[in-house]
């Protein structure tokens, strides 16, 4: 599945939405492409990306002191 149909189909996306990825984007990029990159990018970092919003979310909800 491109990503143009996903985006149009599945999230809604109007033509003009969608048309602003541009040609190469919605003919040639799947979601494939998108997982495989997600998947390498969590491999290659270190830190954990639930790890990271836990401790931002921690600091907005936390009073100054505290942190």
């Amino acid at each position: 599945m491109t990503l143009a149909a996903y985006c149009a189909d599945d999230l809604l996306m109007g033509e003009r939405e969608v048309a602003c990825f541009g040609v190469a984007i919605r003919q040639q990029i799947r979601l494939k492409h998108l997982e495989a990159l997600w998947t390498l990018l969590q491999v290659s970092s270190k830190a954990s990306i639930a790890n990271a919003a836990k401790r931002a979310l921690l600091r907005a909800l936390l009073p100054q002191s505290l942190t």
